[in-house]
């Protein structure tokens, strides 16, 4: 699902112009506190209050050039956690500066509308972080976290949930945590999970609760030998049993909730029965992603919508499972990469497997799944339904010979009104033209791998990053969703004796899902690629979406076929100074300071210079001027 999260003046259900007030007397009140001095900024202070500045996404020579390097990070990170706050501010909190053998406790806040005043001005000519309260003091965590989740509730606190200290044998941490924006201050809360748990889920249900799925858990083995004693020595002759303890950490299938109105957990059951909602899988699931999507009234955000779980992997039994928390679970045999799709019914709160349905590949470590309706549920044509659009991309098959995902997935929901949960149905769509594809990568699909490509099959998906949506205007002004996928690694398998290889396009350049460009349209029927009747033929896909990737290097994304195969291959492509990988990926609101309109901004913070992580990536924030959204320059 989205990271975009209503400010506190929607939570409180104030109309339009009071939003309006509110906002400005917040603003005003806010900016007589920094002038003051009345406001500990960290180091430097803050130089400015107010909306982000314009920008241009063509240089001066008049190339396409919309990557913006701006402030950085106190401290660089990655493995870390991130939120938007609204208005073009961003809390992160948590992660690894040094290969997951540690983490890191600190919290710093990102406004896109702020310099620091000791600094030179990044690119961006905004943007600066600082990790301290309003009192001038450094927020921190209790401890340090990776693999833990941060959750914003309605009342816009943060919860903070689980993770692990570490990489290695750390287990796993069970102080639930509630950081305030507002006062910049953190909260231990006196109630700890019912089970702590790290690569879990943390997704909001209607009523005010947090659903927490799946993870990981500590436990410790003792594991008994007999070897035979041939004599001689204290022993005699005969058999002597060795006990031998070891650390384990298994994935669980257990589930729980946090209550927000008396800050509490509680094991998740089936309805009127106490007996626990578990997860499908037998032994669970672990470093999976959940998304919200539509149920029969085809709507987001009603009383009848259901939550998918996607990815991951399932470890196996008992000493067997992995006893560290790195990568490769799968590749060295302690795990199973998982294809199966389950769902969650909040109504009768129990979850069912997607019958005949399953992904195409495995998708771990950073499997990524939205709601192509998350900004408009209707189509350009006006069809109802995106709600029950959901787009599946990112991850890898967690081996030691690393491989990506060379398409992504688009699924679509459909209801026959009969059966649990009204009959639910779902169907992968596919673009007969490799519509799925990115972008450049489009070459590979039609004219094969080129022969500077040591590997046969170049698989150009990523890991390591997220896809975020963005809203955009598209043809007759409709407003509509745009995804974008940023940042990460792509990996292929290669021939014995050849390398990994790390594909440089799909690391550095950005490549943006247009959900209502119809690749099918244009070259099949050479008719508009807006044209989504084509593939409402099939009853299987009642909005008609199947969307392509268009590559954001030298050419604007374009309507119709002559984007693909125009960049040479290898090419230089504007990109973000540096690979950021294992990062975070979200959007900030642009120059009018409102969240989901068409010049927000998506933004890269944070991650390591490659897949292997090692030092934190520098520059730590980048933005991304959508196509269509700078100014001249």
């Amino acid at each position: 699902m989205s990271k975009q999260n209503s400010n506190l003046q929607n939570a409180w259900g104030l109309s339009p112009t009071q939003r309006w007030f509110f906002s400005s007397l917040a603003t005003v009140v806010f900016s007589a506190l920094i002038f003051s001095g009345n406001i500990g900024c960290g180091k430097g202070g803050l130089a400015t209050f107010g909306s982000a500045t314009e920008l241009p996404e063509f240089d001066s020579t008049g190339e396409y050039s919309p990557y913006y390097a701006t402030g950085e990070m106190n401290i660089p990170r990655y493995l870390h956690e991130a939120l938007s706050l609204g208005n073009g501010v961003i809390l992160v909190m948590g992660g690894s500066d040094e290969n997951g053998l540690s983490s890191i406790d600190s919290m710093e806040i990102y406004d896109q509308s702020t310099i620091q005043t000791d600094q030179n001005p990044p690119p961006s000519e905004t943007g600066s972080w600082v990790d301290t309260n309003f009192e001038g003091d450094p927020i921190a965590l209790q401890v340090g976290r990776i693999y833990f989740t941060a959750t914003q509730l309605p009342n816009d606190k943060i919860l903070i949930l689980g993770g692990s200290p570490n990489l290695g044998l750390a287990r796993e941490i069970d102080i639930a945590e509630l950081y305030d924006p507002l006062t910049r201050e953190i909260e231990i809360l006196e109630e700890k999970m019912v089970t702590p748990r790290f690569r879990h889920t943390a997704t909001a249900l209607p009523g005010g609760k947090i659903m927490i799925l799946g993870g990981q858990i500590y436990q410790q083995f003792t594991i008994s030998e007999e070897i035979n004693v041939n004599g001689g020595g204290n022993f005699g002759s005969g058999q002597v049993q060795l006990q031998q303890q070891i650390d384990t950490f298994p994935s669980i299938k257990t589930n729980e909730f946090f209550q927000v109105s008396d800050s509490t957990f509680l094991p998740l059951e089936i309805l009127d029965t106490g007996r626990p909602a578990e997860l499908t899988t037998r032994r669970g699931r672990s470093g999976h992603t959940t998304v919200r999507f539509a149920g029969p009234d085809d709507r987001l955000n009603t009383g009848d919508d259901l939550f998918l779980v996607v990815g991951g992997f399932m470890t196996l039994s008992g000493e067997n499972a992995p006893n560290s928390k790195f990568f490769w679970q799968v590749g060295n045999g302690r795990a199973t990469a998982l294809t199966s799709l389950e769902f969650y019914d909040p109504i009768v709160e129990v979850f069912t497997k997607v019958p005949i349905l399953s992904l195409a590949r495995p998708r771990v470590n950073t499997p990524q799944a939205i709601t192509i309706g998350d900004i408009n549920e209707v189509t350009p044509d006006g069809v109802l339904g995106l709600g029950n659009a959901i787009f599946i991309a990112n991850g890898d098959n967690d081996s030691p010979n690393w491989q990506t995902n060379d398409e992504d997935e688009l699924l679509t929901v459909t209801y026959t009104g009969f059966g649990p949960s009204q009959g639910l149905q779902m169907f992968r769509q596919l673009s007969p033209n490799g519509g799925h594809i990115q972008g450049i990568e489009y070459t590979f699909a039609n004219g094969g791998v080129p022969e500077w490509f040591p590997c046969a099959d170049p698989n150009p998906g990523r890991t390591g990053t997220e896809i975020v949506v963005a809203a955009r205007r598209i043809e007759d002004g409709y407003l509509g969703t745009s995804v974008y996928n940023l940042a990460g690694v792509g990996l292929a398998i290669c021939p014995p004796g050849v390398p990994t290889q790390f594909y440089g396009g799909s690391i550095a350049a950005g490549v943006l899902f247009d959900p209502f460009f119809s690749l099918e349209a244009v070259l099949d029927f050479e008719t508009s690629s807006r044209d989504l009747r084509i593939a409402r033929i099939d009853p299987r896909n009642p909005t008609g979406v199947v969307g392509t990737w268009l590559l954001l290097d030298g050419d604007i994304p374009t309507t119709d076929a002559s984007l693909f195969g125009t960049t040479p291959v290898p090419g230089e492509l504007p990109s973000i100074d540096i690979p950021h990988v294992w990062t975070q990926v979200l959007t900030v609101a642009g120059p009018d300071g409102v969240d989901n309109t068409p010049d927000d901004r998506p933004v890269i913070i944070g991650g390591a210079g490659g897949a292997n992580m090692g030092d934190p990536s520098i520059p730590s924030t980048e933005l991304l001027i959508q196509p269509g959204q700078g100014v001249q320059q």
